[in-house]
């Protein structure tokens, strides 16, 4: 998950947050978020039909 370990121990440890809501804060629980977003589109990726050999898969427009 790539975090600090200080950051990591403080969000695991319910007593440290007076409002459960400031965990949110806390950049374990973002790094948490995108990795189980991430494995989810991998997950959607991997339902898809094999395109064939002369196919390619289509690109994603550039947003700025």
């Amino acid at each position: 998950v790539h975090v600090n370990n200080n950051s990591f121990r403080k969000f695991m440890n319910p007593k440290t947050y007076k409002d459960q809501w400031s965990a949110c804060q806390n950049g374990t629980y973002w790094a948490a978020a995108r990795l189980l977003e991430q494995h989810k589109f991998e997950q959607k990726l991997a339902k898809r039909k094999p395109l064939a050999a002369n196919e390619r898969m289509p690109l994603l427009p550039i947003v700025e």
